[in-house]
C-alpha cells in the first residue's frame, strides 16, 4: 500500500470542489483536482491515480461519458495495469442513475453531498483497513493462520502419515487443501474483471500493492454453479507464487491420517482427476481433498489459455 494513496477529483462546482479536496487531504491523500471530463482524461493518462471521485454533470463531457472514454483507453493499453477505481458523485438518488453509472464503468455511486464520515469510510476500505478480512471465520482459525510459520515442527516421520488441511465449502460439498498453501482468507470483493481470460479465472485483486488473480474453484472443478450469499477468496502459495482462490466458505482446519484418503471418485471427469487427491469419510459425508500443486500447474491455470 502507497504511503499516500492518489486520488483524481474531477467536479466542476468549486465549493464542493474545495470541501472535497480540503477533507481528502485531512485523511493524507495526495489530491489532483479538476474540473472537466476532458482534463481527466488527460490527468489520468499521464499520471498514476488510486481511485478517482467523479461528478457525473459535468460540462461538456459529463461524467458518465468520461469514464467510458477512460475504460476505453484502459483497455487499449499492453502493459500490466489494474483498472482504476472510480466512484461517481451524484445529487440524484434514483436507481435508474445509479445504472446507468455502473452501466458507464464506475466502481460505486455516492450521493452529495460526501460528507467527511463518508469519505473517510470510502478510504478505510479501499486504502488503511486489511482489504477484506473474513471476520466470519472463527478466531481459532485466525489464529492458526497467523501462528502457522512458528509452529512446532512435526516430528519426523509423522509428517508424511498426516494432512494438514484446510476445509471449505463449494456448493454443498467439502473440499480441503494443505494448509503449508495457506496465507490468508479475505472476504470476495473488489475483484477487478480482466478481459479475454478464461471463465474460471474471474480477474485480478490488489493486495498491499501486489496484483494477485482469483480462480473460481467451481469452475475451475466443472461443478454446477450457484453464487454464495459471502463468498471468500483463499489466498494461497506455491514456488512463490501467489493465487486467490474463490470458495463458498471457509470451515475449518483439520488434521487427518493420509491413509484414511482414499482414490478420487470415479464422479468427477477424468480431465480433473489429476487435480484430486481423494476422499476422506467425514461425518455423515466425504472431504474431497484437493492437490493444490497439480492445480497451480495445470494448462487450466496459463491465464493465455481460453
Amino acid at each position: 500500500m502507497k504511503d499516500k494513496p492518489t486520488v483524481l477529483l474531477v467536479e466542476d462546482n468549486p465549493v464542493s470542489l474545495k470541501v472535497i479536496a480540503a477533507t481528502l487531504a485531512k485523511q493524507g491523500v495526495q489530491v489532483t483536482a479538476v474540473v472537466s471530463g476532458k482534463e481527466a482524461i488527460e490527468s489520468v493518462k499521464q499520471n498514476s491515480y488510486d481511485l478517482i471521485f467523479m461528478d457525473i454533470e459535468l460540462p461538456g463531457m459529463n461524467g458518465m461519458e468520461t469514464t467510458k472514454t477512460i475504460r476505453k483507453w484502459e483497455s487499449c493499453r499492453s502493459d500490466p495495469h489494474i483498472p482504476l477505481t472510480i466512484i461517481a458523485m451524484t445529487a440524484h438518488e434514483s436507481e435508474e442513475t445509479r445504472q446507468a453509472c455502473i452501466n458507464a464503468g464506475m466502481d460505486a455511486v455516492e450521493t452529495k453531498p460526501l460528507r467527511p464520515e463518508k469519505l473517510k469510510e470510502i478510504l478505510e476500505n479501499l486504502f488503511i483497513k486489511e482489504p477484506f478480512e473474513n471476520t466470519s471465520i472463527s478466531s481459532h482459525i485466525i489464529s492458526l493462520l497467523e501462528n502457522e510459520k512458528s509452529s512446532v515442527e512435526p516430528e519426523k516421520g509423522l509428517e508424511s502419515e498426516m494432512r494438514h488441511l484446510m476445509i471449505f465449502m463449494l456448493g454443498k460439498e467439502k473440499y480441503a487443501i494443505d494448509m503449508k498453501h495457506l496465507k490468508k482468507v479475505m472476504w470476495a470483493k473488489n475483484i477487478t474483471r480482466i478481459p479475454g481470460l478464461p471463465p474460471h479465472i474471474l480477474g485480478i485483486i490488489n493486495i498491499r500493492g501486489e496484483i494477485i488473480s482469483v480462480v473460481d474453484m467451481k469452475m475451475l472443478l466443472g461443478l454446477p454453479y450457484e453464487t454464495a450469499e459471502k463468498p471468500s477468496i483463499m489466498i494461497t502459495s506455491a514456488q512463490g507464487i501467489e493465487t486467490g482462490l474463490l470458495v463458498d466458505s471457509v470451515d475449518a482446519i483439520i488434521d487427518l491420517p493420509s491413509l484414511s484418503i482414499e482414490p478420487p471418485m470415479i464422479t468427477f471427469e477424468k480431465e480433473y482427476l489429476n487435480l484430486i487427491d481423494g476422499a476422506a469419510r467425514m461425518d455423515e459425508t466425504f472431504l474431497i481433498v484437493l492437490n493444490y500443486e497439480n492445480i497451480i500447474q495445470s494448462e487450466m491455470m496459463d491465464i493465455h489459455k481460453k
